[in-house]
Order: structure tokens, then C-alpha cells, then sequence
């Protein structure tokens, strides 16, 4: 895992927070690490009780694709690379749709850059 990445895992955050508090020898970097992971497991705590089962973050560079995929997923639309074309999906503002997903996120920012998460 790494904290730039399109989508990270709270599991991942939480096994690196494990790891590091188990050095009894941290470098300054890595204590400002785990200082970091701690925050963000405090900052999303206050929405989500689901950090142990998992939480996925969104990273804002990806959140379009994140949600067109998800629109694929739920069967919201056919991908239209596995039937024939769907000539729907050339009418759909993907932009739009990403935006009103957001109503169901909250995000938290990781690295200086803004990462989605449902809040349940």
C-alpha cells in the first residue's frame, strides 16, 4: 500500500499501523507516518464504524472512473465491451454522475489529496 495510490484500504492503513507501532526504533519518517495513519483512522472513525471490515478510499484523480465502474457493476448500465453496444452509454455525463455519488461519500484527505469513502 502506498498513500498515492488510486484506492486504498483501511486494512492495509491498520496492518501498517501494526507494523509500525510494534519498531520500538521508528525513524522520524516513519514516525511521522504512523502519526499520519493514526489521524486518518481518528478522522474516519467519526463517520464509519466499518474500519476493521474495511474501508475503501477513493482517491479524487480516480473518482470518475471509480464511479463509472460502479455504475458497470451494479448493472446500472451493460459494458459495453462484453455486449454489443449500448448506445445509452454514449448519452451518460459520467461527470454528473460522479458528482451525485458524492452525496453518499464523505472524504478525508490523505497526503494533500482528497480520498472518498462512504459514511455510513
Amino acid at each position: 500500500m502506498k498513500l498515492n495510490d488510486d484506492i486504498i484500504d483501511s486494512r492495509d492503513i491498520e496492518e501498517r499501523i501494526v507494523e509500525l507501532e510494534k519498531n520500538n526504533d521508528l525513524t522520524d519518517q516513519e514516525k511521522e507516518e504512523l502519526n499520519q495513519l493514526t489521524a486518518i483512522k481518528k478522522d474516519v472513525e467519526d463517520y464509519s464504524e466499518e474500519w476493521e471490515d474495511g474501508i475503501t478510499f477513493v482517491s479524487q484523480y480516480y473518482w470518475q472512473d471509480y464511479c463509472k465502474d460502479f455504475a458497470y457493476d451494479c448493472g446500472y448500465i451493460e459494458d459495453i465491451e462484453r455486449v454489443n453496444a449500448n448506445p445509452l452509454v454514449y448519452c451518460v455525463d459520467w461527470e454528473k454522475w460522479a458528482s451525485e455519488m458524492k452525496y453518499d461519500y464523505t472524504s478525508t484527505e490523505i497526503n494533500k489529496v482528497d480520498y472518498y469513502f462512504r459514511a455510513y
